[in-house]
């Protein structure tokens, strides 16, 4: 019941998410070179495959190349400013191009966008929940401190 009314009040969101897949390269040469030979491709599957083929030839992201560059879902707040701004009002399938100070320059294909939404009453529940516990513990320490 108070969640419910929580829930009209509050009328939480559920943040965008990316699924995105990278190649960090040193020089931005490079990373123009390699996105203009990505944006010839002739669909979504080739594009994908060629771009993986960058990430296990050059691509300098240890961490991602494992995984032929990709990341797992990501909440747009968890990422990157710099990313987060470059990500802006792109789709999927799109090419964005990050120059990252001493690291090189980014590449990043977006495999998948998820747009943000008002959340399901089941989706917010656990951080309504939450919030009820800080408001009533709020309501404790004040009146403690009368």
């Amino acid at each position: 019941e108070e969640l419910n009314e929580l829930y009209k009040a509050e009328k939480p969101r559920v943040v965008a998410k990316y699924e995105l897949r990278n190649i960090l390269v040193s020089y931005e040469k490079n990373a123009d070179r390699i996105i203009a030979i990505l944006n010839e491709s002739q669909n979504k599957q080739e594009k994908k495959d060629s771009f993986i083929k960058y990430v296990r030839s050059v691509s300098n992201d240890v961490a991602s190349k494992q995984n032929n560059g990709l990341t797992e879902l990501v909440d747009e707040n968890k990422l990157n400013p710099q990313i987060k701004e470059a990500l802006k009002g792109k789709k999927e399938e799109d090419i964005v191009k990050i120059n990252l100070k001493d690291l090189g320059t980014q590449i990043i294909l977006i495999e998948k966008y998820i747009p943000e939404k008002d959340a399901t009453f089941d989706e917010a529940k656990e951080a309504l929940s939450n919030l009820a516990k800080r408001k009533a513990l709020t309501k404790e320490i004040e009146l403690l401190l009368k």
